[in-house]
């Protein structure tokens, strides 16, 4: 897994903990607690839409269908629904999002994200997420790679062993 940026995510979208190859890739996802959500990350980070180009719209949509599954099967969670109007106020794509009343349950993935990374250049990534028993605290394991044999994965390589100074490869 050296090769795969991972994180764990809640049901809000909230980031628990995350490797350092994803970090490296995002360009950084700390934030304080209250804002450590992938949310927070796609829409008031500027560094998200620029490293996630086009593929960024697709990231968010996916976001914003992940929260209206979630309030769905969790109607009583005031937390969700607190993240979920303060994303609706305080940013006009997730609002215009919300409002397509598009719903996705968890799925298992996809292929043709293409992030772009400023040292190493273009980087097309699979991802996948991985559903974790129901938690309270962690919805599941997102998992973004390269495949193998591509310039991608060289380029997944080469942040590997920029977020992990000694690391050797082989």
């Amino acid at each position: 897994m050296v090769l795969t940026g991972a994180a764990l995510m809640g049901r809000r979208t909230e980031l628990p903990a995350w490797n350092p190859l994803l970090d490296e890739l995002t360009g950084g996802l700390d934030a304080p607690p209250s804002r450590r959500t992938v949310s927070h990350w796609l829409f008031f980070i500027e560094t998200a839409r620029q490293r996630w180009g086009e593929s960024w719209e697709r990231l968010s949509r996916a976001n914003v269908s992940y929260l209206r599954t979630g309030l769905a099967r969790y109607p009583h969670d005031e937390r969700l629904r607190g993240h979920i109007a303060a994303m609706r106020v305080q940013s006009p794509d997730f609002e215009r999002m919300w409002q397509a009343y598009e719903v996705e349950e968890w799925s298992s993935g996809g292929d043709g994200l293409v992030l772009h990374h400023p040292v190493v250049g273009p980087v097309e990534l699979d991802y996948r997420r991985v559903l974790l028993p129901d938690d309270p605290h962690v919805r599941g394991l997102l998992l973004y790679s390269a495949r193998p044999g591509t310039a991608s994965y060289e380029r997944m390589c080469r942040l590997a062993t920029l977020s992990a100074p000694g690391l050797r490869l082989t």
